[in-house]
C-alpha cells in the first residue's frame, strides 16, 4: 500500500473523545499512510491513561497541512482547515508529520470546529496564526508553551468556554474576549496585547483600564461600546487597530500614548460625544476618517513632526472651531475637513503642503485660515482662501505688544507659536498694577498661546484670578511669583509642566486644579503659599521638584482620581499635604443651618445649593465656605455652579450627581440674596426683588417647611427677570424656618 491508495474503511478510534474520521471526509494537500495511521492511534489508546499529554498520538491523524520552502510544515495552511468541522474531542497537535517539524497552525485551521473541547500544542510550534481557533465554542483547554509570543489575531475569538473566573479570555497574555456584564473592567496586570474585536459590542461597559505593559490594541477592539464613557491607555501601547473605538458614542475625552506615531483609519469614527484628544508627541501620520463624524470636537492641534492627515479624517466634526497645522505637514487628503460648519479658524505654520480636493467646504462667514508670512505655496493677504478670509500671522521673533480687552500683553513668536513674555526692561508682559480678573488671550499675534514665560507676570500683586486658555502646554520659571493677591488658578487640560517657582509666594492661593494630566511640577512651584487650602488632580501622579510644597499648611487636602496611576493611598502623606479620593458625586448633609459637603467631584468641586433654607447670614456664607474644599471665602466670585437631582434619605441627606449647568449657575448667584432677604422680611409672606437674577431668565420658588416636603413643594410665585431683576413674592411656614428651592428656566415656568 503505498501513500496515495487509502482504503475507504470509516475506522473511528476513539480515546478521550479523539476521533480518527474517514477516509472520505479528509481532503489533504498531502496524506499520511492509514497504517502508520492505524498503529498510532492504538499506541494512544495504549498510552493514554499513564500520560495523557504526553503521548504525541496526533502524529497519526490525517491532517490537512502545507509544506513550506525550508521543509517545515503548516496545520492547514493557505486557510485551510486542518480537520473538518465535525472534529471531536482533542487535539494533539503533532511535533512532526512524516520526519518534518510542524512549525506553525495557520490561518483558520480550526475554525468553528464546536467539539473541539481541549488542544495541546508541542514545543515545536513557533506561531499561532490569524484566526486558527476561531469560534470554536466548546473549547476549554488549550496547552500551549510559554515560548509562543507569535500568535495571530483573533487566534482564540469566541472561544467562550476558555473564560476565565473574572469572564476574560487570555491566552499567553494576550486578551481575545470579555464575557462579563461589568460596568467598570480593569484587565489583569500580565495582559499585553489585545485582540480584534476583544470588548466589541459590550454594551454594558462603561469605563476600562488598561494595565501599563500593553502594547497593541487590535481592531474594532472596542467598536460599539455605546456606554463607554473613558478608557486609560498606558504609555505601553505603541499601535491600535483600524476602528478600535467605532461607534463609542459616550467617549468624551482621550489621551493617547506619546510613543504611538499613527491614527489608523477610522479609529474613532462616529465617537458623537469625544470633545478633545491629547494627540502623541511622536505622532506622524493620521489615517483616512480618523475622527470622521466626531461631532463634539471643539479643537485640534497636531504636534509638530505630524506628516501626513488623511482623506476626510475630520470630516462632519460640527462642533470643530479650530485647526492648528503645524511646519511638518507633507500632505493633508480630500475632504480632510468637509462639513466642519463650525471651523471659523485654521492656522498653518509653514509652506503649503500637498492638499486633496475640497479640503474644506461650506465654512461660516466669519472663517479665517492665518498663514505664516514669507513662506511658500500661499496666497496672499486680503484675499481668501476655501472661502476664508486670508490674514497674516506674526514671524517668529519679538517681543511684540497687542492689546486684549483693554490689556496690553507682551509676546514673543516661537515655531508659530505665542509665548507670554516680559517685557525687554525685564517688566512683567502687563502693567504691575493691573488688578482683578484677567483671562490669558489663546491667540496673540495671530498665533496661538502655547506658553507663559519666565517671570512673565512676575509680582502683579493685585491680580485675583488668572484665566489660563486651553492650548498652554507650559508656564515658566517665577513666571506668577509674588502674585499676592491670587486666590486660585485652573491649569487647562493641555497642561504639561510647571517651571521652578512658578506660583513661589503667592500668599493668598486658596485653590489649585489640574484638570488633566500634568507630567511636571517644578522645584519650588508652590513654595511659600502660606493659605493654601487643596490642591486637585484629575490624571496621574506627575513629577515633583524639590520644595515644590515648602512651607504650605499641613492641612492642604490633595484630591486625586481612584483609578489614575502612581498616587499612595487615601490618607497617605503627599509633599507634607494629605491625599484624598475624589468621587465624581456630591453628599450633602444638613446639619443645623448649613448643608455641610462630605465628598465632591474634582471638578465640580464647588457651591452646589439644590437646597437652601433660612435664616441665613453672611456668617453663614463664610462658615459654608470654610467647609466645602475648593472653594473661595467669596461666595460670588470665581465659582462654577452644577445641577443636580438626588433624593433625600431618612437621615437627611441629598445626593447630587452634578452636572454643569447655565441655568443652576444663575440660581446659585441668587442664593445668598433670597436667603438673607427672606430671613429679615416680617409677616407671612414677602415680596422680594432679587437683583442678581439674569435678564431673559425665568425664575420661580418652592417653599416648605420641612426639607422632605421641599421635594413635591408646588412652585409658589415665578417671573421673568428684566435688567433690574426679578420680584417673586414668597411665603414663610409658620414655624420660621423656610426650606426653598429656586428653579431657573429659559422658559416660563408654571405656578401651581
Amino acid at each position: 500500500m503505498n501513500d496515495d491508495t487509502v482504503p475507504d474503511v470509516g475506522l473511528t478510534i476513539g480515546f478521550d473523545g479523539v476521533r480518527v474520521p474517514s477516509h472520505d471526509t479528509v481532503t489533504s494537500i498531502r496524506r499520511t499512510t492509514y497504517a502508520k495511521t492505524l498503529a498510532l492511534a492504538f499506541a494512544a489508546v495504549a498510552t493514554f491513561a499513564a500520560s495523557a499529554f504526553e503521548v504525541g498520538g496526533g502524529e497519526g491523524y490525517p491532517w490537512t497541512y502545507a509544506e513550506q520552502d525550508d521543509g517545515t510544515i503548516v496545520l492547514g495552511g493557505g486557510g485551510n482547515r486542518a480537520v473538518p468541522l465535525d472534529f471531536l474531542g482533542v487535539a494533539w497537535i503533532p511535533s512532526s508529520i512524516d520526519g518534518k517539524t510542524v512549525t506553525a497552525i495557520g490561518k483558520y485551521a480550526f475554525r468553528d470546529c464546536r467539539s473541539l473541547t481541549a488542544v495541546v500544542v508541542p514545543g515545536s510550534v513557533k506561531r499561532i496564526e490569524e484566526g486558527a481557533f476561531f469560534s470554536c465554542t466548546a473549547l476549554d483547554r488549550v496547552t500551549v508553551p510559554e515560548e509562543i509570543t507569535d500568535i495571530g489575531d483573533m487566534a482564540f475569538s469566541d472561544c467562550r468556554s476558555l473564560t476565565n473566573a473574572q469572564g476574560f479570555v487570555i491566552v499567553n497574555d494576550m486578551l481575545f474576549g470579555y464575557y462579563g456584564k461589568d460596568e467598570e473592567v480593569t484587565v489583569p496586570s500580565n495582559v499585553t496585547r489585545l485582540s480584534s474585536h476583544a470588548f466589541c459590542r459590550k454594551y454594558d461597559l462603561m469605563h476600562i483600564t488598561l494595565p501599563q505593559g500593553v502594547t497593541n490594541i487590535g481592531k474594532n477592539a472596542f467598536a460599539e461600546c455605546e456606554s463607554l464613557k473613558s478608557v486609560t491607555i498606558p504609555s505601553s501601547v505603541v499601535c491600535m487597530g483600524e476602528r478600535a473605538f467605532y461607534q463609542c458614542g459616550n467617549l468624551e475625552s482621550v489621551t493617547l500614548p506619546d510613543c504611538m506615531t499613527e491614527i489608523d483609519n477610522a479609529l474613532f469614527v462616529a465617537c458623537r460625544s469625544l470633545k478633545s484628544v491629547k494627540f502623541p508627541s511622536g505622532l506622524k501620520h493620521i489615517g483616512s476618517s480618523a475622527f470622521s463624524g466626531c461631532a463634539s470636537l471643539e479643537e485640534v492641534a497636531f504636534p509638530s513632526g505630524v506628516t501626513n492627515v488623511g482623506e476626510y479624517a475630520f470630516s462632519g466634526c460640527e462642533s470643530l472651531s479650530s485647526v492648528l497645522i503645524p511646519s511638518s505637514i507633507e500632505s493633508i487628503g480630500k475632504n480632510a475637513f468637509e462639513r466642519c460648519p463650525a471651523l471659523a479658524s485654521v492656522r498653518f505654520l509653514g509652506d503649503a503642503p500637498v492638499m486633496g480636493n475640497d479640503l474644506f467646504t461650506d465654512p461660516p462667514a466669519n472663517a479665517q485660515v492665518t498663514l505664516p508670512a514669507e513662506l511658500e505655496g500661499w496666497v496672499g493677504t486680503g484675499e481668501t482662501w476655501y472661502g476664508m478670509a486670508v490674514v497674516p500671522a506674526k514671524p517668529d521673533g519679538g517681543p511684540y505688544s497687542e492689546t486684549v480687552d483693554g490689556i496690553s500683553w507682551t509676546f514673543s513668536v516661537s515655531n508659530g507659536m505665542a509665548v507670554v513674555s516680559r517685557r525687554k526692561s525685564g517688566l512683567p508682559s502687563v502693567s504691575r498694577y493691573t488688578e482683578g480678573d484677567i483671562a490669558i488671550p489663546s491667540r496673540l499675534g495671530n498665533c496661538e498661546v502655547t506658553g507663559i514665560g519666565e517671570w512673565a507676570l512676575r509680582y502683579c500683586e493685585r491680580l485675583v484670578s488668572v484665566s489660563i486658555p486651553e492650548g498652554v502646554t507650559s508656564i515658566g520659571e517665577s513666571a506668577f511669583e509674588g502674585c499676592m493677591s491670587l486666590r486660585a488658578v485652573e491649569f487647562p487640560r493641555s497642561m504639561v509642566a510647571l517651571g521652578n517657582y512658578s506660583f513661589f509666594n503667592c500668599q493668598s492661593l486658596k485653590r489649585v486644579l489640574f484638570k488633566d494630566d500634568v507630567l511636571l511640577l517644578g522645584e519650588y512651584a508652590f513654595c511659600g503659599c502660606i493659605s493654601l487650602e487643596s490642591v486637585v488632580f484629575n490624571g496621574n501622579e506627575p513629577a515633583v521638584g524639590s520644595c515644590a510644597f515648602l512651607s504650605c499648611p499641613s492641612t492642604v487636602k490633595v484630591f486625586v482620581p481612584p483609578s489614575a496611576l502612581g498616587w499612595a493611598a487615601p490618607g497617605n502623606a503627599w509633599n507634607g499635604m494629605t491625599l484624598h479620593h475624589a468621587e465624581p458625586s456630591v453628599e450633602i448633609t444638613y446639619a443645623n443651618s448649613l448643608p455641610e459637603f462630605t465628598a465632591f467631584s474634582p471638578e465640580a468641586a464647588v457651591k452646589i445649593w439644590p437646597v437652601a433654607r433660612t435664616p441665613f447670614t453672611a456668617a453663614d456664607a463664610a462658615d459654608m465656605a470654610a467647609k466645602i474644599p475648593y472653594l473661595p471665602a467669596d461666595i460670588d466670585q470665581d465659582i462654577r455652579f452644577f445641577k443636580g437631582k438626588g433624593t433625600v434619605n431618612a437621615f437627611g441627606a441629598i445626593t447630587v450627581t452634578a452636572e454643569l449647568d447655565l441655568e443652576a449657575m444663575e440660581f446659585a448667584k441668587t442664593s445668598q440674596e433670597l436667603c438673607e432677604k427672606m430671613a429679615a422680611a416680617s409677616g407671612s409672606s414677602a415680596t422680594i426683588t432679587l437683583s442678581t437674577a439674569k435678564p431673559g431668565f425665568w425664575y420661580g420658588v418652592a417653599v416648605a417647611d420641612n426639607l422632605a416636603a421641599l421635594e413635591t413643594a408646588s412652585v409658589a410665585d415665578a417671573a421673568r427677570a428684566t435688567e433690574n431683576g426679578v420680584a417673586l413674592t414668597v411665603p414663610k411656614p409658620a414655624g420660621g424656618t423656610a426650606f426653598f428651592k429656586v428653579l431657573v428656566n429659559t422658559q416660563e415656568i408654571p405656578v401651581r
